[in-house]
């Protein structure tokens, strides 16, 4: 089950770091913080 849960943890990340880059980049600062925000909830039980 953890592993289940760690692995779409994974896929939800991998693309926001994609598109973070993108909203950086575009200096998109609204986006860049909806999806750092994300990222860090999804982020946050990989720290445990």
């Amino acid at each position: 089950m953890v592993k289940i849960l760690t692995k779409g943890h994974e896929q939800i990340i991998k693309p926001c770091h994609v598109v973070l880059k993108t909203t950086q980049a575009a200096d998109d600062e609204s986006s860049t913080a909806l999806i750092f925000d994300r990222m860090r909830i999804h982020e946050k039980p990989r720290e445990c």
